[in-house]
C-alpha cells in the first residue's frame, strides 16, 4: 500500500470482486454519509471500495467512517487517509491502490443510483470501451434537472470528431466515469508532474487510443453542484473573454501532454497506426483551433483594456463573489 494512505478501516467482503470503485473524498460533510451509503448499496455486482479523505479540516472522514461501521454487505471496503494534502494527485494514488481492471469513480459530494456500477460493468464487457460515462442528475439547492445528451450525441460510442469538436466537458468528468485502468497503465502515469490539470479530458482522448468513449442516455447519479468544485473556482468568469482565454489555455496543456501520450504509445507498439494517425490528427486540429480562440479572446480583453493576471485561487473566489449582484434589500 502507498505511503501516501493511511489505513482507518477495513470490511472484508464475502466474493471475489469483480470491479474497484475509487471515492477520493475532501470537505463534504454535510453529504458524505448519503455519497458513502449510495456506493455501499451498490447492487448486482461485487466491488472492491476505496475511499479516501484528502485531509479534510471538518468532520468529512467521521461521517464516512460511521456510514461504513453501520454497514455489512458484498463489497470489500477500505477507508484511508492521506498522509499529505494529494489534491489532483489523490484519484491516481487510489487507482495505484487498487488491484481491479474496470474502475468506477465516485465523489463524496455525489450520490449513486443503487445500479450505477453494474450497469458501467455490462456497457464495457459488451463494447468494449475504455472509458464509460453517462448523463446525470444535475442538483443545486433544492432544484434537481435531468441531464440530457447534446443533439448531436446518442447513446453508444461517441465520434472521435465529436470529441474533437467539444463535446460538453461536463458529460466526460469526475463521477460520471468508469474507466479502463490501461487508461492510467499504458501511458506515462498521470499525475501532477505530468500534468497539472486537466486529467479527466486527457483521459477521454487516451482512452480514443485504446477501447473509445462510450456514454450513456440514462441518469446513474446525482451530481451536486456548489461554489467549490473546480469547475468554478480556477476560471475567471466575470466576463465571456476571460473565461475562454482560461479554458484555451487549459486545453493547450492537456493537448502537449497529449502529444507525449501519443509518442509513448507509438513506441511501444500497442496502438493501430491507423488509430494513432487519426487521433494526431484531430488533436493537431484542436490545438490549432484553440490558440486562435485564445488570441482572439485576448484581442477582445486588450481592447477593453484589460490584461490577463495569474492570480490564487481563494483571490480568485473573492473577486467573483464581489461581481455577483447583490440581492436587493
Amino acid at each position: 500500500m502507498s505511503e501516501l494512505l493511511e489505513p482507518i478501516l477495513e470490511r472484508q467482503g464475502d466474493r471475489e470482486p469483480e470491479l474497484g470503485i475509487v471515492m477520493p473524498i475532501r470537505n463534504s460533510q454535510s453529504r458524505i454519509v448519503a455519497a458513502v451509503r449510495s456506493v455501499l448499496e451498490q447492487r448486482d455486482c461485487v466491488a472492491d471500495i476505496l475511499i479516501s479523505d484528502d485531509q479534510s479540516t471538518d468532520r468529512t472522514l467521521a461521517g464516512a467512517r460511521h456510514a461504513i461501521e453501520g454497514w455489512r454487505g458484498p463489497h470489500r471496503v477500505r477507508l484511508f487517509r492521506t498522509t499529505r494534502r494529494l489534491a489532483i494527485d489523490h484519484l491516481p494514488t487510489l487507482v495505484a491502490a487498487s488491484s481491479q481492471a474496470f474502475l468506477v469513480q465516485a465523489h463524496g459530494d455525489d450520490e449513486q443510483l443503487p445500479g450505477r456500477a453494474a450497469t458501467q460493468r455490462d456497457v464495457r464487457r459488451h463494447s468494449g470501451a475504455s472509458l464509460v460515462s453517462c448523463v446525470a442528475f444535475q442538483v443545486r439547492g433544492e432544484r434537481v434537472r435531468r441531464e440530457i445528451l447534446p443533439p448531436a450525441v446518442s447513446e453508444g460510442f461517441l465520434a472521435p470528431a465529436q470529441l474533437a469538436g467539444g463535446t460538453p466537458i461536463h458529460m466526460l468528468s469526475g463521477s460520471r466515469l468508469a474507466l479502463d485502468r490501461r487508461l492510467y497503465d499504458a501511458f506515462p502515469p498521470l499525475d501532477s508532474q505530468y500534468l497539472s490539470i486537466g486529467h479527466d479530458m486527457l483521459k477521454s482522448w487516451r482512452a480514443l487510443l485504446l477501447g473509445g468513449i462510450w456514454i450513456g442516455a440514462e441518469p446513474l447519479l446525482a451530481v451536486h453542484w456548489h461554489d467549490q468544485q473546480w469547475s468554478n473556482r480556477l476560471w475567471d468568469t466575470r466576463r465571456p473573454e476571460s473565461t475562454l482565454f482560461a479554458s484555451m489555455l487549459h486545453r493547450l496543456a492537456m493537448l502537449r501532454a497529449l502529444q507525449r501520450d501519443i509518442a509513448h504509445v507509438e513506441a511501444a507498439g500497442t496502438v493501430p497506426a491507423e488509430r494513432l494517425a487519426e487521433v494526431r490528427r484531430l488533436s493537431q486540429n484542436v490545438w490549432h483551433q484553440a490558440v486562435d480562440r485564445l488570441l482572439d479572446a485576448r484581442e477582445v480583453l486588450h481592447r477593453q483594456g484589460l490584461e490577463p493576471a495569474w492570480t490564487d485561487l481563494d483571490d480568485l473566489a473573492e473577486l467573483k463573489r464581489r461581481a455577483q449582484p447583490q440581492p436587493r434589500g
